[in-house]
Order: structure tokens, then C-alpha cells, then sequence
């Protein structure tokens, strides 16, 4: 029974000791150093280790096509857009859903330009003078927007939940928004929309 205590008792070590173990880790075998630069080095330590999550955290990040519709942004990642242009022609198409703006030809392929505003049922007050174009499996597509902002990075713990008095078309296609107030757009949800199904034939 002895024997089994002394195997199970673990030997306290002070805070004393710690920071000396620390300290060892931080400086050469031979160095010498007083308290203040003790703290100092420590400090440095903690510094490194911060930036070095941070930038863990940016290779993680989520890139980004940030635009503008209705004074509102919106982001879509980048993986999923393969092209932007200025609005051009668009053939009319008949009997089609008023947000279809028509179709255009892309690449030897009839691609369907949508407007992403009233898509979406936002208030109309501008025009459309942006097409960014989708590149998803059996499926490309236009969405017509006012601008482009930027490309730029978003860590997923920017990306916030949806405000609760968001309902509608917008919270079906939006998996959050950013304390900026960026929106971020599903792809994958509004791809899968039945409404957006056009015949480009």
C-alpha cells in the first residue's frame, strides 16, 4: 500500500519553477537574465504565439467577392465565381420569371442572367451594370449586381448569425453576416432554388 502512494503522489511544482522551465525553453544554456527581462521575453513569447494563431486563423479564412445591391453588401466565396463583366445585350426570354433579366452567350454556351435584388426581394432603386458569373456542376449562371467591391477574407468566426427579424428569400440563401454587415451568400441553397431552374434552350 505504501509503495502504491508513493507512485501515485505527484510532486507539487510552484510558479517559481514554472517560469524557470519557461525561461529555459526561451534562452540559451548560458544566458543570464533578471527578472524584468524575464517578463520581457515572456512577453515577446505570448506575442508570438498570437500572431502565429492569427495567421492559422487567415489560412482557414474564407475568400471572398464582396458586391454591392441596393447599398447593401453581399459576399459569395471565391471558389465559386469564375468571371465578372460589365453589362452587356441580354436576349429576352418569354414566359420566364421577372427576375430572369434574359440570356447571354458565354464561351460557345446560353448562360441566364438573373437579378440577384429582386431575386432575393430587395427594393429596386438601381440598375444592374455588373454580371458575375457562376461556374457550379451542370449549372452556370449570371447574377447581375450593381458593383464589385473587393476580394477579400473572412474567418469563420466573423461570420455572424442571421437577425432574427430576417425572413424570407434573403434568410433562405444567407448563412450569416458579418459585424460590418456583409452578407453572405449559400450558393449551394440558392443553386438548388426550383424557381431558378430556367430552360436556356
Amino acid at each position: 500500500m505504501r509503495q502504491r502512494r508513493e507512485q501515485g503522489h505527484k510532486p507539487f511544482i510552484g510558479w517559481d519553477v514554472l517560469r524557470q522551465k519557461m525561461a529555459g525553453l526561451l534562452l540559451d544554456e548560458n544566458a543570464e537574465v533578471d527578472g524584468d527581462g524575464l517578463e520581457a521575453l515572456l512577453a515577446k513569447r505570448a506575442e508570438q504565439l498570437a500572431k502565429t494563431a492569427k495567421n492559422d486563423q487567415l489560412e482557414q479564412s474564407l475568400e471572398v467577392l464582396v458586391f454591392e445591391l441596393e447599398q447593401e453588401r453581399y459576399a459569395l466565396e471565391t471558389q465559386y465565381f469564375s468571371e465578372v463583366i460589365q453589362r452587356t445585350h441580354l436576349t429576352r426570354i418569354p414566359g420566364v420569371p421577372d427576375f430572369v433579366l434574359g440570356v447571354i452567350s458565354r464561351r460557345m454556351e446560353i448562360v441566364s442572367v438573373i437579378d440577384l435584388a429582386k431575386f432575393l426581394g430587395l427594393t429596386q432603386h438601381h440598375s444592374r451594370q455588373t454580371i458575375v458569373f457562376i461556374d457550379a456542376p451542370h449549372l452556370s449562371l449570371g447574377f447581375a449586381v450593381d458593383c464589385i467591391v473587393e476580394i477579400t477574407k473572412l474567418a469563420p468566426s466573423a461570420i455572424q448569425s442571421l437577425p432574427s427579424q430576417l425572413s424570407g428569400e434573403q434568410a433562405q440563401y444567407l448563412l450569416g453576416v458579418t459585424a460590418a454587415g456583409i452578407a453572405l451568400l449559400n450558393l449551394q441553397e440558392l443553386l438548388c432554388a426550383q424557381h431558378l431552374m430556367v430552360d436556356q434552350g
